[in-house]
């Protein structure tokens, strides 16, 4: 009998452990396929409103997306091609300061909101490589990125401590738009607020586009938004209105169909829009471990052309917007060109003659009054950007055959830099 009763005591003991180590930690909240989930040796497709527990892996694929709701008072953001493990502080009491969770990133993006209760001594805790990030005390929105022996830690809001565990001194990130890149031998670099060569650029989409899971066909989960994906079809040849002399405007312009990280995935969605008819070819920028392919149509004379078909694509395929790029004329080929917004720079003065100013490029017009004809500042134009050495002297030389005296700004360091062409000396 005593045994017996024993037993009962130590299955009890026993069942009670396994239900405090099976406790949800963090619930799904928003998907879009494919995510996956990994269990110890189980792994299955991660469903919507799953709880996820200490332990669980969280891996998404080249189009899958996953967001999650700590009960810490964390909103977690997944992107495409990561993978993360979920594990808890078990050195300490339940309602202890130092219970919180402990979040392992071992690739790809992590972006996290906190916002801890008034008064809450909880922290959330991210291990990146040998980094560790500490959100704690106060709101903090941070995303982190791993890749290639590399930890990039991008604030976006309230403030972060940061350590690694070479060097366990702590790095307080207080200014937004400040981005740490930290490596595994210890050596790090601080990015300011608006660094043109940010690895983890601000997000201008939304982060998730809803699907339907059970009933989206192959293609569609294949072309399912990634981190920058849109959707379009070449419409030259179904053209209402002839293209003329006056209603071309000398540019052509190019439809991003799909845009990855993935050489396979760009393949695929290569082959697929060319099956069905489509003229479409694989535009790479960028280099290791950044470098991105785009699957793409040029060829639009208007860009009415390429809005109107872009416009009857919003809404199919699970695709909720597009994007639409335009170069020159016989001046550079869609290949070359990557899609970044003109910029200006301005510098003291120091006049280098007249120059030409490239067409299309935007003014500035808060920087001179009416009746200002000179001011301090010398104006820089830049026309083209790329992550490609080859691809810019190739571009440069285009300029300055055509009679511009352009030249190429290198900005940035390894794996993350940056060329672009510009023109200087404007005055005003």
């Amino acid at each position: 009998m005593q045994k017996t009763i024993l037993s009962l005591v130590a299955m009890g003991c026993i069942a009670c452990f396994t239900a405090a180590d099976a406790a949800s930690i963090a619930r799904v909240t928003a998907l879009q396929t494919m995510a996956w989930l990994e269990q110890g040796n189980n792994k299955t497709t991660l469903a919507s409103n799953s709880d996820l527990e200490v332990g669980d892996h969280v891996i998404t694929g080249d189009t899958g997306r996953v967001e999650m709701q700590f009960q810490s008072n964390a909103t977690l953001r997944l992107y495409t091609n990561s993978e993360i493990k979920l594990q808890a502080n078990r050195n300490s009491e339940l309602n202890s300061p130092d219970n919180h969770p402990l979040l392992y990133v071992h690739k790809g993006k992590v972006c996290v909101d906190y916002q801890p209760q008034p008064g809450s001594q909880n922290k959330f805790e991210l291990n990146i490589g040998k980094t560790i990030v500490t959100v704690t005390h106060h709101r903090s929105y941070i995303c982190v990125l791993r890749e290639d022996g590399w930890s990039f830690v991008n604030l976006r809001d309230g403030s972060v401590q940061v350590s690694h565990s070479i060097d366990p001194s702590m790095i307080i990130l207080s200014e937004s738009g400040t981005e740490l890149r930290i490596n595994d031998d210890g050596s790090y670099e601080l990015l300011k607020p608006g660094a043109a060569d940010s690895i983890i650029p601000e997000d201008d989409k939304p982060f998730i586009t809803e699907t339907d899971i059970k009933t989206a066909s192959p293609i569609e989960t294949s072309l399912a938004v990634e981190d920058e994906i849109v959707v379009a079809r070449e419409i030259i040849k179904n053209e209402s209105k002839p293209v003329t002399p006056e209603n071309t405007s000398g540019y052509i312009y190019t439809v991003y169909l799909f845009s990855t990280r993935s050489l396979e995935a760009a393949n695929e969605a290569n082959q697929r829009f060319q099956k069905a008819g489509h003229k479409s070819q694989i535009i790479t920028s960028g280099k290791e471990p950044s470098i991105r392919y785009r699957v793409a149509v040029s060829g639009f004379e208007t860009r009415q052309a390429a809005q109107d078909f872009s416009s009857s694509m919003v809404g199919r395929l699970g695709i909720s917007d597009t994007w639409i790029g335009k170069d020159r004329q016989n001046l550079l080929s869609v290949e070359e060109v990557e899609v970044e917004t003109t910029g200006f720079a301005k510098t003291p003065t120091s006049a280098e003659g007249e120059m030409a100013v490239a067409e299309g490029t935007a003014t500035i017009a808060s920087e001179t009054g009416p009746e200002e004809v000179r001011s301090d500042f010398v104006y820089t134009v830049y026309l083209f950007s790329t992550g490609s050495e080859d691809v810019a002297n190739e571009v440069n030389q285009r300029f300055r055959k055509a009679g511009h005296k352009s030249k190429i700004i290198t900005s940035g360091k390894e794996p993350s830099i940056r060329y672009r062409i510009a023109v200087s000396g404007f005055e005003s």
